[in-house]
């Protein structure tokens, strides 16, 4: 799961780098231009065979004929890492072998979401793809759909959950008043205020007297967007982490562990429950996403770095 997790960021840090060379010209210096090249073959053969058939399946939806540029390749390996990072933490509890609801639970999330995950990211990749990355409607429309693509996450998941909630654990609610509940989290709250905020100001540049300092507005905004995500999620993972440190403690859950599970989920609970404040932390979603994002901009950061190291030497 190390090594995966380590691919991961490789492959979104990659994809981003390549992304952001196609909107502000980095000047590549020949080595860097190879490793472009490399990444560049290696996407075509993942993801290559299948634009005759997307191009095919817009045709019939919508009755347009579409040009998927090469950076929709990038996108669907940024979004789709992004979403499989939330059902890590499912599939960590997919073979607990506990009894408890929140088990059975993390079992179904297991299955779905990376099933959303991929809808939802192969649809932002390809209508972003199909615009020009150097058009004025892909600069206007790149944070919008981004964050769009994570707010209809939320949704859908609100949605199962909302299902398995009402229908399969039975509770004593109806569905609309468990699917609000389930998208009005500060997650949700947070990521839409986010978007709307790196859209204005993607406006704001473009409009305003900032036009002439700032010629990559939508480059601007992105990086506005990434920084404000991983602020949220940082914070809302120390919140999670206080919450779920004092319901590991409470003589609620010790009870129900000892009523409704056995020996192994015991133990479960009291490595929970003897954690450390920055241990729980790591284990948070928010944490794991807002540290991998941090990650994914350090290795930009570092190739950028590494170019202009590359430019001095002449090479």
């Amino acid at each position: 799961m190390r090594v995966f997790r380590q691919l991961s960021l490789l492959l979104a840090a990659l994809s981003l780098f390549a992304l952001l060379n196609q909107g502000v010209n980095l000047g590549l210096t020949e080595p860097m231009e190879v490793l472009l090249e490399w990444w560049e073959a290696f996407l075509q053969l993942m993801f290559g065979w299948a634009e005759p058939y997307l191009r095919a399946l817009v045709l019939e939806l919508f009755g347009v004929e579409i040009t998927l540029y090469p950076h929709w390749r990038y996108l669907i390996t940024l979004l789709a890492l992004f979403f499989l990072a939330d059902s890590q933490i499912a599939w960590s509890f997919f073979n607990v072998g506990q009894d408890l609801s929140v088990f059975n639970f993390y079992r179904i999330r297991a299955i779905i979401e990376p099933v959303l995950a991929t809808v939802i990211a192969l649809t932002a990749a390809v209508g972003l793809g199909a615009l020009s990355p150097q058009s004025d409607m892909f600069g206007t429309l790149l944070v919008p759909v981004l964050g769009m693509s994570l707010l209809v996450h939320f949704l859908a998941s609100a949605f199962w959950k909302a299902i398995y909630y009402r229908w399969i654990e039975e509770e004593r609610v109806t569905f609309s008043t468990a699917f609000f509940r389930e998208v009005f989290h500060l997650d949700f709250v947070f990521v839409l205020f986010i978007t709307i905020f790196s859209a204005a100001l993607n406006n704001a540049i473009q409009l305003g007297p900032f036009e002439n300092i700032i010629h990559s507005s939508v480059w601007f905004s992105a990086f506005a967007f990434l920084l404000l995500l991983v602020v949220a999620y940082l914070v809302l993972g120390m919140l999670n982490t206080v919450s779920h440190r004092a319901k590991m403690r409470s003589s609620e859950t010790r009870e129900a562990f000892e009523r409704e599970s056995n020996a192994d989920g015991i133990e479960w609970l009291e490595r929970q429950i003897a954690e450390s404040y920055w241990e729980t932390f790591l284990h948070m979603y928010n944490s794991r996403i807002a540290l991998a994002i941090i990650q994914v901009i350090l290795g930009v950061a570092l190739l950028v770095f590494a170019n202009a190291g590359l430019r001095l030497l002449g090479l």
